[in-house]
């Protein structure tokens, strides 16, 4: 089973498009520890 890229990700309530989120999804885990 491959897996694929995502092209848009859930950011503030909506749908956006992966290389328009201006925040990574990692960023949260680099905040908390």
């Amino acid at each position: 089973m491959a897996a694929y890229p995502a092209q848009y990700i859930w950011m503030n309530g909506e749908y956006v498009e992966w290389p328009e989120a201006k925040i990574h999804v990692h960023t949260s885990a680099v905040l908390t520890g």
